[in-house]
């Protein structure tokens, strides 16, 4: 009797064991389901031996996927000299801050390395053309800007501003008392 008992419990254990490891599905799969997982495994097969015999190859994934950033989001905006004026207005103690060379903010490893090689970077001279443009737009512009600002004010002289006025009719009061006292 008790090998019989035994003998079950080894199947119903292997039973149990079995169906807990395709806990995944319930039921039977709909028809064309095993094709359509088939091809999804094969596709996953062929692209693992693609980048293997690409790596042996000597093709590099990193050379192909290289996300390189915008110029705009490697450098230092320039330093604005025009608005220089918009600031406190005090002198300074010390000399401005040196504005000349500014790229060691943004040096990457390359960068450092080639400037040690005395190696200049080349930039696409299309990139430079457009940057150059935008430079003298922005000059033309602002030189336009301040032509109309000063024509502006020759031609709409001011007068003085209430504070000032106010501080003249109090001064002109003081006086007045004071000839009066006397």
């Amino acid at each position: 009797m008790r090998k019989v008992l035994a003998e079950n419990s080894e199947i119903v254990h292997e039973v149990i064991h079995d169906s807990s490891d395709e806990d995944d599905g319930i039921g039977p799969l709909p028809v064309g389901a095993e094709n359509r997982w088939l091809e999804a495994h094969q596709h996953l097969e062929e692209r693992a031996i693609e980048i293997k015999i690409k790596k042996l190859d000597g093709y590099s994934l990193q050379n192909s996927n290289i996300k390189s950033r915008e110029q705009w989001m490697l450098e230092l905006p320039e330093g604005k000299t025009k608005y220089l004026g918009l600031e406190a207005r005090s002198f300074r103690a010390k000399a401005g801050p040196d504005m000349s060379d500014r790229s060691s903010w943004t040096d990457t490893p390359e960068d450092k390395a080639r400037k040690a090689l005395g190696i200049a970077k080349e930039e696409d001279s299309n990139v430079t053309l457009q940057r150059e443009a935008r430079e003298r737009h922005i000059a033309n512009r602002d030189e336009e800007q301040e032509k109309a600002a000063k024509k502006h004010k020759k031609k709409h002289k001011r007068e003085e501003s209430l504070l000032d006025m106010h501080q003249k009719k109090l001064k002109k009061k003081k006086k007045k008392e004071e000839k009066d006292e006397e």
